[in-house]
């Protein structure tokens, strides 16, 4: 269906897309293809926090796995079994993960088109590193912060190889005031959540061509039905100046008519 040059994109079809073929946590529909990187990541915890000051992003040598995304609670108990491991002497969690990714030849045929990676959620504190050199995100910020919502950068043409290696280090703080998971009852004074703590990667982590100038992954929509108001708010990437046009179209729910 999307393949073919003459069909017409329609909302019908925008919800069959979400519902049947699409798994990523958007809101924006693309028609463009997308590759997910989930499954298994090389991975270490960085018990110590030496990752930063020993250039892990750059070189080393992964020895376990895990998969992405996934909590890695399990992965805290294998090294309690292997070293003395007390977590609760720690200000926090470190993990590493990387991996390896191509980008397809069709992808960006176009000058305007450029490559988005894009985490739908992921560790309280993410840095990402491409081939060694660390990305900022479309924001501008070295380290995302915050645990639910989704982040994404663009991969500059320039460090992009035929073989990429994509390397993170997620950081996941105990502090109670920060509000990631579910937090253990320890960090708190009194009482507290009588849970097993869930840290790192939360969802799905994917690449995708994208046009320098478009919408971001990011739609929020406020009613009131007292004023009888419903508020769009939408957020725009635009990398070249000039005039540009957006068009909404509300649909009643299983009725042709708006």
């Amino acid at each position: 269906m999307k393949d073919n040059p003459d069909y017409q994109f329609d909302q019908k079809d925008a919800v069959k897309i979400l519902d049947d073929v699409n798994p990523l946590p958007r809101s924006v529909v693309r028609r463009t293809p997308y590759a997910l990187l989930d499954g298994e990541w090389r991975f270490a915890l960085d018990l110590e926090d030496r990752g930063l000051r020993e250039n892990w992003h750059v070189a080393h040598e992964f020895t376990k796995t895990a998969n992405f995304p996934a909590s890695i609670e399990s992965q805290i108990e294998r090294a309690r079994k292997k070293i003395e491991f007390d977590d609760s002497a720690h200000e926090g969690l470190i993990a590493w993960y990387e991996r390896e990714f191509t980008i397809p030849a069709d992808w960006c045929v176009f000058s305007d088109c450029m490559t988005q990676l894009t985490f739908g959620a992921c560790g309280y504190e993410t840095r990402v590193w491409l081939n060694g050199t660390q990305l900022l995100t479309i924001e501008g910020e070295e380290s995302h912060l915050g645990e639910y919502n989704s982040f994404s950068y663009e991969l500059p043409p320039e460090l992009l190889k035929e073989t990429n290696c994509l390397t993170i280090r997620v950081f996941d703080p105990v502090d109670a005031d920060i509000p990631r998971g579910k937090q253990a009852s320890r960090v708190y004074k009194q009482g507290g959540i009588w849970y097993q703590t869930v840290s790192g990667a939360v969802r799905s982590v994917w690449i995708e061509p994208v046009k320098r100038n478009r919408l971001r992954s990011r739609v929020t929509v406020t009613s009131s039905l007292r004023n009888r108001l419903v508020e769009f708010d939408f957020t725009t990437r635009v990398r070249d100046a000039g005039n540009y046009r957006l068009r909404l179209t509300v649909t009643a729910k299983d009725k042709e008519n708006t």
